[in-house]
């Protein structure tokens, strides 16, 4: 298996952009060793690293998290905070920014279908393969790469 920072470098850049952040970094610990112990909970591991990014820039901006909100409105929220808004997809920016927030969907929708110990679920449902569990961590990374 390859080094975790090798598949998907945009998690270990995100937590040395914030190294102040001690949540991020807890989420990062915890990305890395559900990679490297199979993938048990990595999806969750995963989005829950994405929320704290987001709510991370909105702290930096003084810009107030909304509550209850999805990883899909966290990244939106995070975006315009950083002067990238999608704009429905009105530019070629706005393409690419709608691309990321149907990864941000798609993410919430794998966490919800194959993490197994979301909204809970019992213990007995199937592992997600190697290839599923690379598309998203890939996922995720591209969209640390925008906001990055």
């Amino acid at each position: 298996m390859e080094p975790f920072d090798v598949v998907v470098p945009q998690f270990r850049h995100a937590k040395e952009r914030w190294p102040e952040a001690p949540t991020l970094a807890t989420h990062y610990d915890a990305v890395v060793k559900s990679y490297e112990s199979s993938a048990y909970g990595i999806i969750g591991s995963v989005k829950s690293f994405i929320e704290c990014v987001c709510l991370t820039i909105l702290g930096e901006f003084g810009k107030a998290s909304p509550s209850d909100a999805s990883t899909t409105l966290l990244l939106g929220e995070a975006l315009r905070a950083l002067g990238l808004d999608s704009g429905r997809g009105a530019s070629k920016l706005g393409k690419l920014l709608s691309a990321h927030n149907k990864m941000a969907d798609a993410l919430n929708e794998m966490r919800n279908e194959h993490d197994p110990v979301a909204h809970g679920k019992d213990g007995f449902l199937d592992a997600l393969t190697t290839n599923e569990c690379r598309a998203f961590l890939v996922t995720a990374d591209t969209i640390l790469t925008l906001i990055l």
